[in-house]
């Protein structure tokens, strides 16, 4: 018989309900003898699979063992025969091979051999913003002994739709998430998964896209920030007997101004401290108690002698003193998260301090609730099949092809 040309086509399906994968083969029959005569009986062809390399081809994993009878009477269009095997586990390398027999029980030798690392890529992405640039990425486990054939998951993740992903971070593969941190506030952050098995990995999961917008830069005070946007960049408050100080960065939202009472008596600083004079302190009138307010004086005979500007979220000092003439009320903000003060500080909340409203907004989350579509690596085998008697499938490559639902999208 004459050999004729044919491929055997590999696919891989999903299967949702048990993560397994289906492998769909197809080829094209042959149509001639060894000697170039018209084939006219051809009868069937057989199956081989097993996750051992080379004949005999003994697997008996999937729902029907090897081998696989498939009578030409059985396929539904014998011109475009295709057969579909179903309950191959995941992480396991499959080698596949076919022949073809005539009514006459003539059978031609093995195809080449192709083969396939079964695996589908993980489902039940999601992603959640959980803090100030953190993300938390979570998946659902495998089921079965699946869960224990996937050696780590593989996130990747950056700020480009489709990649290249710059990013990555690797966890074993009993982990079913992972916290991202340090993204910046303001930028999508595009991120997939893939399961990895001891020869390779699967494809990746469909991108998922968040923007965070809680942390430092989005304009928006939040604990433990004491500003956003708006931070202090000096701190003056025009009093001479206070020290003014600028604590914090405005690039990390903790910054904020702290005023300090000066309390000796030092020349050349343009404060005349409580208990100072002239005589001790260059900065002191000599001239305070004449009820004139003179240059270097913050008061004459009408110095304060207590401090409350009604904001409970200020600490009001007196600095200086009447005796001085140097009396003056200041205002220091409240910074700490303390219970029953009356002032909700800036960068608290109600988890911090019971004077703040407990108005926190939940994690805003991008969730994938469908199940994703199988995926695989593989490598050819061998090279052509050579005849012995009988009919023969030749020059067999492996393709691989991906179905994708059509209605797969984020909701």
């Amino acid at each position: 018989m004459k050999r004729a040309a044919s491929w055997v086509v590999v696919c891989l399906l999903s299967s949702p309900e048990a993560l397994s994968a289906t492998a769909e083969l197809s080829w094209v029959p042959p149509s001639e003898n060894v000697d170039g005569t018209e084939l006219t009986n051809l009868a069937g062809y057989r199956l081989f699979y097993s996750d051992v390399s080379g004949p005999p081809y003994t697997g008996a994993f999937a729902t029907v063992a090897s081998p696989i009878d498939i009578p030409v009477a059985s396929l539904a269009d014998p011109v475009n025969p295709a057969y579909i095997l179903t309950g191959l586990p995941t992480c396991l390398r499959v080698y596949f091979a076919m022949t073809a027999y005539t009514s006459e029980a003539l059978e031609s030798a093995y195809t080449n051999e192709v083969s396939v690392e079964v695996l589908d890529p993980p489902v039940g992405l999601t992603l959640a913003e959980t803090g100030a640039g953190e993300l938390l990425v979570s998946w659902s486990a495998l089921p079965g002994d699946d869960a224990g054939a996937v050696g780590s998951y593989r996130v990747r993740y950056g700020t480009v739709a489709g990649g290249p992903y710059e990013q990555e971070v690797v966890v074993e593969g009993s982990a079913t998430s992972v916290v991202l941190s340090g993204l910046a506030v303001g930028t999508p952050v595009h991120v997939v998964l893939e399961a990895v098995c001891p020869e390779g990995r699967s494809l990746a999961t469909d991108p998922l896209v968040i923007t965070p917008v809680t942390g430092c830069g989005n304009g928006l005070v939040e604990p433990p920030e004491s500003c956003d946007g708006d931070c202090p960049t000096t701190c003056d408050d025009g009093l001479a007997c206070t020290l003014d100080l600028l604590v914090g960065q405005a690039v990390t939202c903790d910054a904020r101004c702290t005023h300090t009472p000066i309390t000796a008596c030092a020349s050349g600083d343009g404060c005349c401290a409580a208990g100072c004079d002239a005589g001790s302190d260059s900065d002191c009138s000599p001239t305070c108690g004449d009820g004139r307010l003179d240059p270097g004086e913050a008061c004459d005979g009408d110095c304060p002698t207590a401090c409350d500007d009604g904001d409970p979220c200020s600490r009001d000092l007196l600095v200086g003193s009447a005796a001085s003439c140097s009396a003056a009320c200041a205002a220091v903000e409240v910074a700490e998260c303390l219970d029953q003060d009356g002032c909700c500080a800036v960068g608290c909340d109600a988890a911090t301090d019971d004077d703040c409203s407990s108005d926190a907004e939940a994690p805003r989350a991008v969730v994938l609730p469908e199940p994703l579509v199988g995926g695989c690596a593989c490598s050819p085998a061998g090279g052509a099949g050579l005849a012995s008697t009988g009919l023969t499938l030749a020059g067999c490559a492996l393709l691989l092809a991906l179905r994708r639902g059509s209605d797969r999208r984020l909701r």
